[in-house]
């Protein structure tokens, strides 16, 4: 990748944070607040998801609400803990920083090569098999 000088970026990864560096602090503060809303968004999506998976779970063991309330603060409690220790950590080793950047590359790469064939699979453009067949070769042509 190249910057607007013509120079390689050291780390690839950080390309974007490097263009970023050269707006206006306005532009970069407008584009701070929009990822921030876009990962809290895809957080919260995620962990709403996930609890009432657990919820579901929960309610067929037959505990009573306070139960069910506490196993729940508890698990987000469990999920949260490790990402925030790894946000702090990134904050302080820019290599780690960088690691944590690549692992959310990687993840994305990983969701959008199984994303259509899981759709396709969810109706009735494609089998079971040939679902499973598109996550495989997905991920294999990533790799």
């Amino acid at each position: 990748a190249l910057t607007s000088t013509g120079a390689g970026v050291a780390i690839p990864a950080l390309g974007f944070f490097e263009l970023l560096g050269m707006q206006s602090s306005g532009f970069s503060g407008l584009a701070f607040a929009l990822a921030v809303c876009m990962v809290a968004s895809s957080v919260d999506s995620l962990q709403t998801g996930l609890l009432s998976v657990l919820s579901r779970e929960i309610l067929s063991k037959k505990l009573s609400p306070t139960q069910s309330l506490l196993a729940g603060q508890l698990f987000l409690v469990a999920v949260n803990m490790p990402a925030i220790i790894m946000a702090t950590e990134g904050t302080k080793d820019p290599d780690f920083g960088g690691s944590i950047i690549n692992l959310f590359l990687i993840a994305d790469l990983l969701a959008v090569s199984i994303a259509v064939p899981v759709f396709m699979g969810l109706g009735s453009l494609a089998t079971q098999g040939g679902a499973l067949a598109g996550c495989v070769s997905g991920l294999l042509f990533i790799l």
